[in-house]
């Protein structure tokens, strides 16, 4: 096999340039269907007593993930800002843009939980991550 055919573990980084474009692509499907979430006109259906603030809590939790893997290289500060900001201000939105949906200061709660375990489920990626690229072997040419 040709050197040119041949792919090594140091070829890959999961958060460089060449995947840039699939972690936005994956930013906006989930933004999507947290968007869709928030405001579609029936509430979800309850599957036990808490069900909506799981909810909120899971759909949060993704989002803030997805955002900081999809803008990797971007200010964090800028990017942790944006989605601590978004987490009140969908409640807010939710009963102005459709009225059968309620206000809830427990969905806000739970949308800053979710958001705080984004952080954390972030934070373990990006430190196993900075493992994985410090023990790479280094290959010399020649």
């Amino acid at each position: 096999m040709s050197n040119t055919m041949q792919l090594t573990a140091q070829d890959f980084d999961p958060l460089g340039p060449k995947t840039r474009i699939f972690r936005r692509c994956l930013f906006v499907l989930y933004t999507g269907l947290l968007i869709y979430g928030l405001f579609r006109p029936a509430g979800p259906t309850n599957l036990f007593i808490t069900s909506d603030k799981a909810l909120h809590f899971l759909g949060f939790a993704g989002f803030a993930f997805t955002t900081r893997l999809a803008f990797a290289r971007e200010s964090a500060w800028k990017v942790w800002t944006l989605i601590i900001l978004w987490a009140p201000l969908s409640e807010g939105l939710q009963h102005n843009i459709e009225s059968t949906r309620q206000f809830s200061w427990l969905d806000i709660c739970a949308n800053f939980a979710g958001v705080a375990a984004g952080a954390l489920c972030w934070w373990i990626t990006l430190r196993l991550y900075q493992h994985w690229k410090t023990r790479q072997p280094q290959y010399r040419v020649g």
